[in-house]
């Protein structure tokens, strides 16, 4: 909330922050909670996590359900790139650049058909051209 007031953190945040607030009922460390203590001075009050946001595209989620919803029915594709592209990345041990393209094109559709299943993802990496290449 701090970081959207201050106009300086706003044009990253508000793009940020949404994601996170959806996550809000995992802690630090990923236990689940119902509530968050909040710090006011030497006052502190337990509070219902609310975890009710609106995304940067205008949709409203409620929740890691929410999210999940959200990210299942309109962003598969999306989602699926973007883990595609990270993992590779980790994987590779650098920044992806466009000679990547294909094979993340092909690793995001091999992903997909294998209804997101992360362990398949992970041994096509390492079978992947980029990888055997590095």
């Amino acid at each position: 909330e701090a970081h959207r007031k201050k106009e300086a953190c706003n044009n990253c945040h508000r793009g940020i922050d949404p994601w996170g607030v959806a996550l809000e009922n995992y802690d630090a460390v990923g236990r689940w909670r119902e509530k968050v203590t909040i710090h006011q001075g030497k006052k502190r009050t337990n509070v219902e996590v609310d975890a009710e946001v609106t995304l940067p595209d205008g949709t409203t989620v409620a929740g890691v359900d929410g999210l999940k919803a959200y990210l299942l029915n309109g962003q598969r594709k999306q989602f699926a790139t973007a883990t595609v592209r990270r993992l590779l990345s980790y994987a590779l041990g650098r920044s992806l650049d466009i000679s990547d393209q294909p094979a993340i094109e092909t690793l995001t559709n091999d992903f997909e058909q294998d209804d997101y299943r992360l362990g398949g993802l992970i041994v096509a990496i390492v079978q992947s051209e980029p990888f055997q290449t590095k």
